[in-house]
């Protein structure tokens, strides 16, 4: 916003420049024109001064937002890289679940009927696979059979 004002200031001072040059010689007419051209002077330095600070923010600024970029796929990959090892125990917890089934599977005696009869123990040891805790570590549902 500075900056922008410091380019609207210049090019006033320079239109009124223009337009004293172009009025008729009138007395003291040389002195304004003087004074213009001190002011748009003025002017045109302290609109290089802003540019320069308006260049050096806009810098700064770009900066911050490639760090930022940079911080926030570093923290996405990490957690893809958490579900994915997540994913990878309870899978891992699931197949040893499924091993431990098919034996008992396996031990269920089928009827006359068709009726399965599963041993007497087998029922009780039935259970669903446990929830990895959400940082990695085991639960209090880890037990098998609790």
């Amino acid at each position: 916003k500075a900056y922008l004002g410091r380019v609207s200031d210049k090019e006033h001072k320079a239109a009124s420049l223009e337009k004293l040059k172009a009025a008729p010689e009138k007395p003291g007419k040389a002195d304004k024109v003087t004074a213009a051209e001190g002011a748009l002077a003025a002017a045109e330095e302290a609109e290089e001064v802003a540019k320069g600070h308006f260049e050096e923010v806009s810098a700064r600024a770009l900066e911050e937002m490639d760090r930022f970029k940079q911080t926030k796929a570093d923290d996405m990959r990490k957690v893809v890289l958490d579900y994915v090892q997540l994913q990878i125990q309870y899978n891992k917890r699931m197949e040893q679940q499924w091993a431990l089934l098919v034996p008992e599977i396996e031990a269920i005696d089928v009827d006359q009927g068709g009726a399965a009869v599963p041993p007497p123990a087998a029922a009780a040891s039935i259970m669903p696979p446990p929830v990895p805790a959400a940082d990695g570590g085991a639960t209090d549902e880890d037990e098998v059979g609790v």
